[in-house]
């Protein structure tokens, strides 16, 4: 990420709402992004009616609007945009709204790629082709919503780049704070990854339920999905726009994966029967991944890679896989070629987005998001049980990490506390480091430590805690402290 060159980008607020602009940009236009763009006009208009997300005006925009526009950055020539969106995008909002009934949605013809490797012993991986019939600037995008988990995506970066070339237009600015909902594949903070993929399926609606497009559907599950299991209920809760057209591959780092295909008048779900999932531009309903050969060729040749890997493959593995299915400028008809877009190497154990630009696999850039970690102190024991002021103790604290990767090294602390909680006449009783835990693994820290004369008198609970500091992003706190049953009573 040391290749970047920031725009010159200067976006104020200023009197009668004007933008100050200054850089370069690259300019593209097509019939498929103008069906896109209308796309986009229906969902400003949605937004704006249920007073969701828009401002009426430049003059309007939030603080954290502005500063979500400033942080846009190009990474390097191809080519490839950064933005952070900072704040709510009210997608929480919005898929209690939805689109009308009936509405209909352009999309473009995702005639891609894409797998995960999730063997048990080896690092979670997930790979995507994006096969268009263009090649578009792309555009990587962080969010961390207020409601949501945090997530790294990747979009066509056009709206960008008509927002670079006109930043007082209140139109492109409405694309661009709309990106989150263009999402075309991401992985969010808990290692779960979504891909969408055309596919000839079924149109299927039901009345009780909201309507979503089909990558608003990949927006719900970066923003609310913790595993595999979250991932599928959520999309069977929504009709979707595109579901005659596109099947959904989801993996995440505990390993699991699925299939979800719209047929037969229901949302089905096909988990990974190996340690591996794959899926192209055909419907698999279920099939073994054998049984399926013949099918599409490049299914046949991810097929044949993961099968001898058994799932357990490096980044530059599952980039040879990629490299090996992109479309390089493939005929598909009168004056049109299927192009690969991107493609995307997600590490759902380790937590870093590797970008190869079209098909110039000589060219990455890397773009980390830091996973949850959730360390546990599941047991604790001390030796003395009731020991005497200044007394030399033995403690034995047990840690777990109950994440599916590697925790941070960090440390171990206890306290002689009052009451049950860590307050300002605590005592510390000293720091003991706890190295990297595997995942789904335990360590026990031994520590000796003396009573000192000096503590006062009284009666104490002993209090241990773990990584005060957070350095893992660790969601559930409360399993971050343990306390002793017993009070131990110091007498001089």
């Amino acid at each position: 990420m040391n290749k970047k060159s920031h725009l010159k980008v200067l976006i104020a607020v200023c009197l009668g709402g004007c933008f100050i602009f200054s850089g370069t940009f690259v300019f593209t236009q097509d019939t498929e992004v103008q069906e896109l763009q209308k796309l986009k006009l229906k969902l400003w208009s949605i937004l704006k009616q249920n007073r969701i997300q828009p401002a009426a005006s430049i003059a309007e925009l939030t603080e954290d609007q502005i500063k979500t526009l400033n942080s846009i950055t190009k990474v390097n020539g191809y080519p490839i945009y950064e933005m952070t969106y900072y704040g709510d995008y009210g997608f929480e909002d919005f898929i209690k709204v939805g689109h009308p009934v009936g509405s209909q949605v352009a999309s473009l013809p995702e005639g891609c790629s894409s797998f995960g490797a999730l063997h048990a012993k080896g690092y979670k991986i997930f790979g995507r082709n994006l096969d268009l019939t263009k090649l578009y600037p792309l555009c990587i995008v962080y969010t961390q919503p207020p409601d949501g988990y945090a997530s790294v995506s990747l979009h066509i970066g056009v709206d960008v780049e008509y927002y670079l070339g006109d930043p007082t237009n209140l139109e492109y600015i409405s694309w661009v704070l709309e990106l989150p909902y263009m999402t075309f594949d991401g992985m969010n903070e808990y290692g779960v990854a979504v891909a969408g993929l055309n596919v000839a399926g079924e149109e299927i609606y039901d009345p009780d339920k909201i309507m979503l497009s089909r990558y608003e559907m990949r927006r719900l599950v970066l923003d609310y999905a913790r595993n595999v299991d979250e991932a599928i209920l959520l999309i069977q809760q929504y009709n979707n726009q595109g579901s005659a057209t596109v099947h959904y591959l989801v993996s995440d780092a505990h390993g699991d994966s699925a299939i979800i295909e719209y047929h037969d008048g229901q949302v089905q779900a096909y988990r990974n029967v190996e340690s591996w999932q794959a899926a192209t531009n055909f419907m698999l309903k279920g099939s073994a991944p054998d049984s399926v050969l013949g099918s599409c060729i490049r299914y046949d040749a991810m097929y044949e890679q993961l099968y001898a890997y058994k799932g357990r493959i490096s980044r530059w593995t599952g980039m040879n896989i990629l490299a090996l299915v992109a479309r390089y400028h493939e005929p598909a008809g009168d004056d049109l070629f299927i192009e690969t877009v991107w493609s995307g190497i997600y590490d759902l154990t380790r937590g870093w987005l590797e970008v190869y630009p079209g098909t110039r696999f000589e060219i990455k850039e890397r773009f980390p998001l830091a996973m949850i970690n959730d360390l546990a102190i599941e047991q604790a024991r001390i030796k003395p049980r009731t020991p005497s002021s200044g007394e030399d103790v033995e403690i034995y604290v047990r840690v777990r990490n109950l994440s599916p990767r590697m925790s941070r090294s960090t440390g171990v602390k206890l306290y002689l506390c009052q009451n049950q909680q860590i307050e300002e006449d605590s005592i510390l009783l000293g720091r003991w480091a706890l190295e990297q835990i595997p995942a789904s693994k335990a360590k026990t820290v031994f520590i000796q430590s003396n009573l000192r004369e000096a503590i006062p008198s009284g009666s104490y609970y002993l209090v241990a805690l773990v990584d005060q500091i957070r350095r893992n992003n660790d969601p559930e706190l409360d399993n971050n402290r343990f306390v002793w049953d017993e009070r131990i009573v110091l007498e001089k």
